[in-house]
């Protein structure tokens, strides 16, 4: 879970109950536990939040005042589904403390965790930079802004203002990893190979192929070099076709990313003089 950024500068006022009516602190002074930083005079009318366990302060003239903490919390149990090769849907959990919520899809992984500075759109690493999104939306459906076969990381945040916000963790979701081609007739004894359509990727560990009955014989049935392929071996003649499954695994996934299947008739040969003319 992110915690609360504190870089960003906001006007601070004196917190109620503090200052001279309580005898306060002259800046530099350590004898109450406000007071544990000297003022800096670059400093003065100014407040960060406090964030990490690192105390900030602002200062009048002659006292200085803890900074309040920042205590949005990040949203969690990120999800992204595709809806089509160009399009996805995400589901999280809203995080707490916030007034609204942005989302970030891309391909570059630092690009979408500075919260994509340079926006989104075409030939930009970003695909989605959504900022409008409130304190408790819990999805969001993007446009046709996604490319097939493509890996993406998608992050959300939490934000109070400018100087308080926490991000969820930053997952993966692959766009699309259809079989092509979609659907063989082959003969006894042919064979067909079948590729993954998904664009060459580190993050991509493994395709691993399964047929879902013996009139086929599948290899490899787990490929981890691109272009991710398996070669379909006609068996014993089929009263209905073979579904053929692809599942992508992503480095240090447990579960599959994307799967997608493709079908396969077996015919048994023709006459002789159909075979051999």
């Amino acid at each position: 879970m992110a915690s609360g950024n504190a870089s960003a500068l906001i006007p601070a006022r004196e917190p109620a109950g503090r200052g001279r009516g309580r005898g306060g602190c002259k800046c530099g002074k350590t004898t109450t536990t406000e007071c544990t930083k000297s003022c800096n005079s670059t400093e003065g009318g100014l407040c960060g939040y406090t964030a990490k366990g690192v105390p900030k302060y602002w200062c009048t003239t002659s006292f200085c005042n803890k900074c309040p903490t920042c205590n949005t919390t990040a949203p969690s149990n990120l999800n992204v589904t595709a809806v089509s090769p160009t399009k996805a849907t995400a589901s999280w959990t809203p995080g707490s403390n916030g007034v609204s919520q942005s989302i970030y899809a891309g391909t570059d992984k630092t690009e979408v965790e500075k919260n994509c500075p340079a926006g989104a759109g075409p030939g930009l690493s970003c695909a989605v930079a959504d900022t409008g999104l409130s304190a408790t939306q819990t999805s969001y459906t993007s446009g046709d802004v996604l490319s097939p076969g493509t890996v993406y990381y998608w992050r959300v945040v939490t934000y109070k203002d400018s100087g308080c916000s926490s991000a969820s963790t930053t997952v993966r979701a692959v766009s699309s990893c259809l079989l092509s081609p979609a659907s063989a007739t082959l003969t006894v004894g042919s064979t067909q190979v079948f590729t993954t359509s998904v664009n060459s990727s580190s993050e991509i560990q493994k395709v691993n192929f399964n047929a879902s009955s013996g009139n086929i014989s599948i290899n490899p049935g787990s490929d981890s070099s691109y272009p991710f392929q398996t070669t379909a071996t006609a068996l014993n003649q089929t009263a209905s076709p073979v579904t053929l499954t692809g599942s992508v695994y992503l480095t240090g996934g447990v579960n599959s990313a994307c799967s997608s299947t493709a079908s396969v008739i077996v015919l048994n040969p023709g006459p002789w003089w159909q075979v051999y003319s």
